[in-house]
């Protein structure tokens, strides 16, 4: 008898123990899982502002670290929060009012003063209160000051032209109506001084580039080459015997590269190695690759350099190609254009950012619009802060030169609805203008 109480005492408390443990450790998971006493805010967004938000719980503030662009419309946004592990039920201020803050993002809220919201646990037994601060820029950091530099003293009527930085000077090259072709040079581009003609037939400067620490130009005759003495020779390096030049564009990778073609029209990438005497050919072009009115630029690519080339694709907008060092070549566009294409639209690399500027449009109206894209050109967005000094200096076909020492930006002749464009415009970003005022930097 006894011994079977003892079997029975024995089993009744192994049954409770279980039990016990068990709904102790459903508890726990529970416990872990949802945070229900805890209304602070972990992280808050706002859809199309990629700003980060500081959540400082200690001043119970809300507030974007770097400030949002100048203009930026915040009159009409909806946050959203996030809490520790569950979503907090959220009240916001009105005129000294706590309402239901609706989680549906067509309520906006004018956040061009600061607003409050109240933030309760899941258990509705614990607040916060929180005051969200939107700062923006009260100056606009991000667009150019532009100041008139000089004007570019020429002779006659412009018809090809191009700027370039070489040897320590800018350089404009230019053809007249007359078929007469010259050359300015200046140090700072507030004057220019006249360097006298060059005589060469068929000059098409807007192809002119920088050959392995040498300057070429196309002309009527092939590819000639600027000696020391700002004259031009016929280039000795040789294509292939079935191809010809089409388009010079710019040296990559200790290699000059050119577009070429053979008797059928078909084109193909050529490419020459530093003192080498003949062009080696690369893969040929895709079909869908136009020539006519394209842009190249190099451009650095996170710690290398890549070679851009924007083309029209053939139905009004922009194909963006991007070509490595080693002759990889890869539409970054994709079939989906970023922009209108515009014949003599500029492409330049400043402060972090390969920027297209300016063009002419399918109407022929002159552009100032500057498109920009922080990510190697994959992906591009409209920056209206960078735009040309004013409507009457719209143009296309200048040639974009920049000061790494001054963070100058140099706008050097080109095309407006008057004609050519004497102007040499030079511009900073304001960000610079504030850092020098402020911290002294040159």
């Amino acid at each position: 008898m006894n011994n079977r109480f003892l079997w029975f005492l024995l089993m009744l408390f192994s049954l409770s123990c279980g039990m016990f443990v068990s709904c102790k450790d459903d508890d726990d998971d529970d416990a872990v899982s949802l945070n229900y006493d805890d209304p602070r805010v972990r992280v808050m967004t706002i859809n199309g502002i990629s700003a980060t938000f500081v959540v400082n719980d200690v001043e119970s503030l809300i507030y974007n670290y770097d400030s949002l662009s100048f203009g930026t419309d915040v009159k009409r946004l909806h946050p959203v929060f996030s809490g520790y592990q569950v979503s907090p039920i959220m009240q916001y201020d009105s005129a000294g009012t706590w309402k239901s803050y609706p989680s549906d993002t067509t309520f906006k809220l004018d956040f061009s003063n600061v607003v409050k919201f109240r933030s309760i646990s899941l258990d509705s037994l614990h607040t916060k209160v929180y005051t969200v601060e939107l700062r923006v820029h009260e100056y606009d950091v991000e667009s150019y000051e532009w100041e008139l530099a000089s004007t570019l003293p020429v002779h006659g009527d412009v018809v090809t032209q191009k700027a370039v930085s070489f040897g320590g000077k800018y350089y404009f090259f230019y053809s007249n109506g007359a078929g007469e072709n010259y050359a300015l040079s200046s140090s700072d581009c507030k004057s220019w001084k006249e360097e006298g003609s060059i005589v060469m037939a068929g000059a098409d400067w807007h192809t002119l580039t920088e050959r392995n620490g040498s300057l070429v130009v196309n002309t009527a005759n092939g590819l000639y080459v600027c000696t020391s003495e700002l004259s031009f020779i016929p280039s000795s390096a040789l294509l292939p015997a079935n191809l010809s030049m089409v388009k010079p564009l710019f040296t990559l990778g200790a290699k000059f590269w050119v577009v070429a073609e053979d008797g059928d029209g078909k084109k193909s990438l050529c490419s020459l190695a530093a003192g080498s005497q003949n062009y080696e050919v690369e893969d040929p072009l895709p079909s869908t690759f136009v020539v006519e009115g394209m842009e190249a630029v190099v451009s650095p690519s996170g710690s290398t350099l890549v070679g851009y080339l924007f083309t029209s694709d053939g139905q009004g907008g922009t194909a963006i190609w991007a070509l490595d060092n080693v002759g990889n070549l890869m539409c970054l566009s994709n079939g989906k254009s970023p922009f209108d294409f515009r014949f003599g639209m500029m492409a330049y690399y400043y402060d972090k950012t390969l920027c297209v500027i300016g063009g002419q449009d399918a109407a022929g109206n002159y552009q100032g619009t500057l498109y920009k894209s922080t990510d190697s050109g994959m992906r591009w967005g409209y920056d209206s802060h960078k735009i040309f000094p004013n409507e009457e200096e719209y143009r296309a076909y200048s040639s974009i030169l920049f000061n790494e020492d001054t963070n100058e930006v140099f706008m050097i002749g080109g095309k407006n609805k008057s004609g050519f464009a004497p102007g040499v415009w030079k511009g900073i970003l304001k960000q610079f203008l504030m850092d020098d005022l402020i911290y002294g930097n040159s």
